[in-house]
């Protein structure tokens, strides 16, 4: 059974690097740390940015000095974290890379411009997938999205995951909001609780370049302000260094009932600018050969020392096209493509090539901040007025919102709808905070993935996070424009000094 080629994962799992040094420091912990965010810091979630304040002129200077010098976790606390989680990382690489580059290690990946490792697992039909899309610095999202699985039974209070839950949180942690250093603290805990199970991907604000430019980096210098540049340094490069060993793609597969190894990719862009042979060659090669053939290792790492950091897995995005011809234009970011479904039917296709033993059937992912929390891409002429026109009224035509609770094949037998879903977290975008649940149904009449979206209004929380109208939020209701936009004006910037 391909069931068994999973090692799970039991409630003693923790990273051994914390682990044994535990005598010597014992870190804060997550059972501690969660009350703790709902007590200091709920009047103060909102979206904005610490470095520059054009984003949203609600997030006032006065907002930010309110926090900025009471960060609720230690220097001591987040440089045992990062560094933990680093090597912890390094040494999955290492020990279960596949024997395609056999030169290629994870000290690769910390080049400054080259580097990247696409990650892949099987996992039993029973896996619930947590996926969780850009958090941006929005703590209690994060922190929300904890508790509701702890009251659905799928955390427990120290933090544990159950046996078949996976969480993959698809990049951007940081940055825009205030609270990026207590966000990333709260998501380390949870993955030094269970490293088998939690899978951080790297977005477009998890590299070195970004990193050193953003509201993140500002932060760590406000709220760390008393340290002096040697340790602030330290913990800049430990997450530079973190986010360096986190994968750009990773396939999650179940066995359906043809004996067939049915995939999902989850990264956080979109697909590579050009994409061809080169890309998904050996890509088909890694799932064919090192996770279905020999599925030694409960998962698997393919490390690509050559190709670039920045580029499409982290930066494109898609637009809606019936047209049968694949094809990419420009899209609305700095040098990013967009692909039409053609060209992710024709990648999905690729990427099998002519093997029987697997199949990838739908991609996941972030990075652009839609309405309502879980959206699909659709098959819908765009003319080309409509895209100089209007970039918030492209973004309505090309995706639909998948409603709360309702449920979704991922498959490409869709005439209408493309298998490719955005995740959205930005309370003041969308007004929600929202995850997908994605379970493999394996009856006759499915033999699929199955994604069903939660978005819950952000208005409905109360102080303690836990109280039933969170819990029982009605359906969210389908919106033409979220009532938190509108167009506005730019504020002052301020600046200040960081060490280099």
């Amino acid at each position: 059974m391909w069931c068994g080629c999973v090692a799970p994962a039991t409630a003693t799992t923790v990273l051994p690097e914390i682990a044994s040094t535990q005598n010597a420091f014992k870190p804060l912990e997550l059972s501690t740390f969660l009350p703790l965010v709902f007590s200091k810091h709920y009047n103060h979630n909102y979206v904005c940015t610490a470095s520059l304040m054009f984003y949203f002129p609600t997030s006032t200077h006065k907002k930010f000095y309110l926090q900025e010098k009471a960060p609720i976790i230690t220097p001591k606390n987040i440089l045992f974290y990062t560094l933990a989680t680093s090597k912890f990382l390094m040494n999955s690489i290492n020990k279960q890379r596949c024997n395609q580059n056999p030169n290629a290690t994870a000290q690769h990946l910390l080049h400054n411009q080259n580097g990247i490792y696409i990650q892949s697992l099987i996992v039993p039909q029973n896996t619930i997938i947590i996926g969780i899309g850009d958090l941006h610095g929005n703590l209690h999202t994060l922190a929300s999205i904890i508790r509701k699985m702890q009251k659905k039974q799928l955390i427990d209070e120290q933090g544990i995951i159950k046996d078949n839950v996976r969480i993959v949180i698809t990049g951007d942690v940081s940055d825009r909001g205030h609270f990026s250093l207590e966000t990333w603290a709260l998501l380390l805990m949870l993955f030094h609780k269970n490293p088998q199970k939690v899978i951080i991907l790297q977005g477009n604000h998890e590299n070195r370049q970004c990193f050193l430019q953003s509201s993140f980096y500002h932060e760590l210098c406000r709220k760390y302000y008393h340290l002096n540049d040697q340790i602030l340094n330290m913990i800049s490069k430990s997450f530079q260094d973190l986010f360096s060993l986190l994968p750009q793609v990773v396939f999650i597969g179940a066995p359906n009932n043809n004996g067939i190894v049915d995939f999902l990719q989850f990264n956080h862009g979109g697909l590579p600018t050009n994409v061809n042979e080169s890309f998904y060659t050996p890509i088909a090669h890694f799932l064919c050969t090192t996770t279905t053939s020999n599925p030694t290792y409960p998962t698997s790492y393919l490390v690509l020392p050559s190709y670039p950091k920045i580029n499409g897995l982290i930066w494109n995005g898609y637009f809606a096209d019936e047209q049968d011809i694949p094809f990419q234009i420009n899209g609305f970011r700095i040098s990013d493509t967009l692909s039409n479904p053609a060209q992710v039917t024709n990648y999905l296709q690729q990427l099998k090539q002519q093997n029987t033993t697997y199949c990838v059937s739908g991609i996941i992912r972030g990075h652009d901040h839609l309405q309502g929390g879980v959206n699909q891409l659709l098959r819908t002429i765009i003319t080309e007025d409509v895209w100089i026109q209007n970039t918030l009224a492209t973004q309505r035509i090309t995706w639909e919102m998948v409603d709360h609770k309702e449920s979704v094949k991922i498959t490409l037998k869709d005439t209408d709808l493309s298998p490719v879903f955005t995740l959205t977290n930005s309370p003041l975008i969308s007004g929600t905070d929202s995850f997908a649940a994605i379970t493999f149904n394996a009856d006759s009449d499915h033999n699929c993935w199955i994604l069903t979206a939660y978005a819950y209004p952000r208005e409905k929380y109360h102080n303690d996070g836990n109280n039933k109208d969170w819990l029982d939020a009605d359906p969210l209701k389908k919106t033409t424009k979220s009532p938190h936009h509108q167009d506005k004006q730019p504020v002052q910037s301020y600046s200040y000094n960081c060490p280099k």
